[in-house]
């Protein structure tokens, strides 16, 4: 089953802001989703929303399988905490 993927416009500008090879890493995260949208390594959050580690970044999206879609609305460093902090404010 394939899901499509839609990406949050600032997470869109954010990520025209990193280097090549992060961006591939997590580009090809996010596109792996489509087929598998709650991989092991994911961590579900509150409200139906999901994390997963992609290098030094988390990515936190949203599932819905009624209309097989993946809607990548968050990335924040890993290591800092700084993903946590801006899942507080969304």
């Amino acid at each position: 089953m394939k899901y499509k993927l839609d990406v949050d416009e600032e997470v869109l500008k954010w990520l025209r802001t990193l280097q090549s090879k992060q961006y591939k890493q997590i580009a090809q995260k996010m596109f792996s989703l489509m087929s598998n949208p709650t991989p092991q390594d994911s961590l579900k959050l509150d409200e139906g929303k999901y994390r997963v580690d992609s290098g030094e970044f988390r990515i936190g999206y949203t599932v819905n399988h009624e209309k097989q879609l993946v809607t990548v609305f968050l990335i924040g460093k890993r290591n800092d905490d700084e993903f946590y902090r801006l899942l507080k404010r969304k």
